[in-house]
């Protein structure tokens, strides 16, 4: 079992993500393959969220390059 900060850590190096504003989001490439989603909302509060998400497609990726 790899760590979570290890995997986002090997995704960013392998350009599938990259960081802007903290915010973990997808290269265009990886999102037209479905490897992740992005979800964008507004919390109760009123602040505005993104959060990427990964696919089915994307955790099969993930554990054969582990």
């Amino acid at each position: 079992k790899i760590p979570e900060r290890a995997l986002v850590n090997r995704l960013v190096e392998d350009k599938y993500l990259y960081r802007q504003s903290g915010v973990l989001l997808p290269y265009q490439s990886a999102h037209t393959k479905d490897l992740f989603t992005v979800k964008t909302g507004t919390a109760e509060h009123g602040h505005n969220y993104t959060q990427t998400r990964v696919t089915s497609k994307g955790i099969e990726l993930s554990v054969l390059r582990a």
